[in-house]
């Protein structure tokens, strides 16, 4: 869809105008302050109403009552009527048949896209916005991804401070890798202590009971060797008797007999004295070298461990503080290592999604912070580059109303000019250029005193262009 007729009148600069434009290039030109730009504006008033201008632009000319344009595309004829002093636009969309649309200005809308889309604006854009509107036109939306990103590398930026914090925590722990890995349990010492002193005592014990029973045994032989004297001394008074009665022996016959009776009943008695008192010493001493006197047991060695428990259990407290600390390291230097995958998945993500964006020139691709041209800046590429980039943007960007609106094109080279209306011609679409010109030589529309010079000819874009080049401006 194009501009097959525009007629607008009172639209700023404007008297009234009727312009049946031919080809794909159409230049309008003229003097400054003719109502070149007007014309423009006056297509982008009928489409985008008072709306798609500036606040301070004066849409209705100066002592009119009210602008009017009328544009007919084709298929639909747009008649938008703007009262002088801010009153409410009326717009009326009829088809072929005559019929209208109840919501022209939502219809047009769906129509649009970026109508006015200037490829020298674009071209003027800073890197960023470039960026931005590039995204908008071959749908490639990355903000989420970016925002998750930056998320994900603005956590991940906390959690590594996280980990040189904890890196120097465990740097400065000290660890004695002779150390146990278990702390020296002071009351299993306690009870080993108590339980040496109990061997210790109980062995004394049984060393006092053998010394006991030793004792005893000596008594018991002393109490033997008592009764033997006894014996003895009985045995020499019955003696001496004998001897005394051998003298009267007939008298103490008797006496002597029983006397010797007495006698052989204390050896008997000796004997048997002898022989309990030997049998019971010696059932002393069999039953003291049958006890077994357990060996004395050092506390020294329980000791020195005592004193050195805490030592240890310090060095084990440490090390098992590095250990928990290490582990902790190690817990976020894994939740970075997540992070850090995030971000690289979130990459891939964007690369593929650019990879498989549709660009309207080849070579066109996304910069980390602009457009690129053939892998350089878009900024660092020629004039002609940029312009043959920005044209073909705005044409993608209006892919059912193909018009676009160039102003300030008296930048343009004839080269330019020439390359602008052969990719308009491809894409059977309409750019509207504005130029400053002294006679209009060479040009579609000239403009006089806000109206058009009638013409001999309508020139196209074929025609030869004028010999007085137009204002360069800065390639770099």
């Amino acid at each position: 869809m194009k501009i097959l007729k525009l007629q607008a009148s009172n639209v700023k600069r404007l008297t009234a105008v009727d312009i049946s434009p031919h080809g794909s290039a159409i230049t309008i030109s003229g003097k400054n302050a003719a109502g070149k730009s007007s014309v423009l504006d006056a297509i982008q008033l009928a489409l985008g109403g008072t709306a798609s201008l500036s606040e301070q632009v004066e849409p209705v000319r100066r002592g009119a009552a009210k602008a009017e344009i009328t544009l007919d595309l084709g298929d639909l004829v747009v008649k938008r009527t703007i009262p002088a002093g801010g009153g409410r636009d009326r717009l009326v969309i009829e088809n072929r048949d005559g019929a209208t649309y109840k919501s022209p200005q939502t219809m047009l809308n769906s129509l649009l896209g970026k109508f006015t889309f200037d490829p020298l604006e674009f071209a003027g854009m800073p890197a960023r916005q470039q960026l931005d509107v590039l995204k908008g036109l071959v749908g490639v939306d990355v903000a989420s991804i970016e925002q998750n990103r930056q998320a994900a590398y603005s956590e991940r930026t906390l959690v590594n401070r996280e980990v040189d914090s904890l890196q120097a925590q465990v740097k400065a722990l000290p660890f004695d890798a002779a150390a146990p890995a278990a702390e020296i349990s002071v009351a299993d010492l306690m009870a080993e202590i108590e339980a040496v002193t109990e061997q210790n005592r109980l062995r004394e014990q049984a060393k006092r009971h053998v010394e006991a029973l030793q004792v005893e045994a000596d008594r018991a032989i002393q109490e033997g060797d008592r009764d033997l004297i006894t014996i003895a001394k009985d045995r020499e008074a019955i003696q001496a008797e004998i001897a005394n009665g051998e003298a009267q022996i007939a008298r103490w016959q008797k006496i002597i007999a029983n006397r010797k009776a007495s006698l052989e009943g204390l050896a008997a008695s000796v004997e048997d004295v002898e022989r309990i008192s030997k049998a019971n010493a010696k059932a002393l001493r069999d039953e003291a070298t049958a006890v077994v006197i357990p060996e004395t047991v050092s506390l020294q060695p329980v000791q020195d461990r005592m004193r050195q428990a805490e030592t240890v259990n310090a060095k084990v407290r440490l090390n098992r503080q590095h250990a928990d600390m290490k582990a902790k390291l190690e817990a976020v230097q894994a939740k970075s290592q997540r992070l850090t995958d995030t971000i690289a998945d979130l990459d891939k993500k964007k690369s593929d999604a650019i990879a498989a964006a549709k660009f309207p020139v080849d070579g066109l691709g996304f910069g980390a912070d602009g457009p690129t041209f053939k892998d350089l800046p878009f900024s660092q590429c020629s004039q002609a580059e940029r312009l043959r980039v920005s044209v073909a943007m705005g044409l993608a960007l209006n892919p059912k109303l193909k018009v676009l609106l160039i102003r300030d094109a008296s930048l343009l080279d004839q080269d330019s000019l020439r390359m602008v209306g052969e990719m308009a011609e491809a894409a059977d679409a309409q750019v509207w250029l504005e130029v400053v010109s002294e006679n209009g030589a060479g040009c579609s529309v000239l403009i006089e005193d806000g109206a058009v010079v009638e013409r001999n000819a309508v020139p196209t874009q074929q025609d030869e262009q004028p010999e007085e080049a137009p204002v360069e401006v800065d390639r770099e």
